[in-house]
C-alpha cells in the first residue's frame, strides 16, 4: 500500500514539473534605454536616476572615465554645453531638451530626455540629428557667421557667454590658453560705458603683459542679452600713437630753433608754432 502512495506522489510531482516546463514563458521586461542601439555605438549615452549614473554605454568612457553622478557630467560638458540644465528635475519638467554649443565650430549637441523614471543624456552630432530647425552648413548666413573675421558673441541676462562665432574662440585661446572657459566674457564689462548701438574702445592685454589688443565694441540688445561686435583697431590705434610721438619730437624740435616756425592744417587752422615765432612777431604770450 506504502509503495502506491509514494508512486502517486511521484506522479503528481512529475506531471505539475512537466506543467510547469510545457508552460508559455512571458518574456522578462527590460529597457535598455538605447544603450545598445546602433547610435550608442559612436555616440556617448549616459543613464540618469536622479542625480545617479545608472548606465552608459562603452564610448562613454572615453574621457568620461570620472562621471559618477549629473554635476561629473555639467562640469565637463559646462564650457562646451553652458546651457547644460543644472539639475535632473528640468530634464523631468520638460520630457526632452537639446542643448546647443556654445562654440558654431563644434557640429555637436547633447540631447535629454526623460525615459521611465530614468533621464537619457547622448551627445549626437548635428547632421541628420532630429531636433530644432537648424540652418545647413553651407547655408550662406551660417557661413557669414561662421567665417566672419571680427568677434561676435552673445552675452546672456546672467553675463554669460552663451554663443560665439569661430573668430571670437580664437581671440579668447590666445589672450586666456586653449582651455580658456568660453562662458565667461573676455573683456570686463565693469567700468566700461557700452552705448547700445555706439562704439566703445577697449583693450585687453596680451599673454606676455608686453602689449594690449585694441578693439571697437558694438552693444546691440537682444531678447536674450545682448549681442556683441568687435573690430579690430591695432593699426588705428598704432597710427595715433605714431602721430603723437611724431608731434612731441616736432614740438621739442621746433622749440630749440631760432626761426620762427608755423603749420597749418588743412582747413588753413594754425595747428602748431614755437616760440620763436612769438618773439619775431611780438605776439603776446597766452599763459
Amino acid at each position: 500500500m506504502a509503495n502506491w502512495i509514494l508512486l502517486a506522489a511521484i506522479s503528481v510531482l512529475a506531471v505539475c514539473f512537466a506543467l510547469q516546463w510545457l508552460r508559455p514563458r512571458r518574456p522578462a521586461k527590460f529597457n535598455d534605454f538605447g544603450l545598445v542601439s546602433s547610435d550608442s555605438l559612436f555616440d556617448p549615452v549616459f543613464l540618469f536616476e536622479g542625480s545617479r549614473l545608472i548606465g552608459h554605454s562603452d564610448i562613454a568612457l572615453a574621457g568620461y572615465e570620472t562621471v559618477s553622478n549629473w554635476d561629473d557630467l555639467r562640469r565637463l560638458l559646462r564650457r562646451d554645453f553652458p546651457a547644460f540644465p543644472e539639475v535632473p528635475e528640468i530634464v523631468r519638467s520638460r520630457g526632452n531638451l537639446v542643448v546647443s554649443t556654445i562654440d558654431c565650430t563644434i557640429d555637436r549637441e547633447v540631447f535629454c530626455e526623460w525615459i521611465d523614471g530614468v533621464i537619457r543624456v547622448r551627445l549626437r552630432d548635428l547632421p541628420g540629428a532630429p531636433g530644432p530647425v537648424r540652418r545647413d552648413v553651407n547655408d550662406p548666413i551660417r557661413l557669414a557667421m561662421d567665417m566672419a573675421p571680427y568677434p561676435v558673441w552673445l552675452l546672456d541676462h546672467q553675463a554669460q557667454v552663451s554663443w560665439c562665432n569661430a573668430a571670437y574662440v580664437r581671440l579668447a585661446r590666445k589672450i586666456n590658453g586653449q582651455d580658456t572657459d568660453l562662458t565667461k566674457p573676455l573683456f570686463a564689462q565693469e567700468g566700461v560705458d557700452l552705448k547700445p548701438g555706439r562704439k566703445t574702445r577697449v583693450s585687453v592685454e596680451t599673454p606676455d603683459h608686453n602689449a594690449k589688443l585694441w578693439l571697437d565694441l558694438t552693444s546691440v540688445a537682444h531678447e536674450q542679452g545682448h549681442l556683441f561686435y568687435a573690430v579690430d583697431i591695432n593699426a588705428i590705434v598704432e597710427a595715433e600713437t605714431t602721430q603723437r610721438k611724431f608731434v612731441q619730437t616736432m614740438t621739442k624740435t621746433f622749440a630749440q630753433l631760432s626761426i620762427g616756425l608755423a603749420i597749418f592744417d588743412r582747413n588753413r587752422q594754425l595747428a602748431l608754432f614755437n616760440p620763436a615765432l612769438i618773439d619775431l612777431t611780438t605776439l603776446p604770450r597766452i599763459s
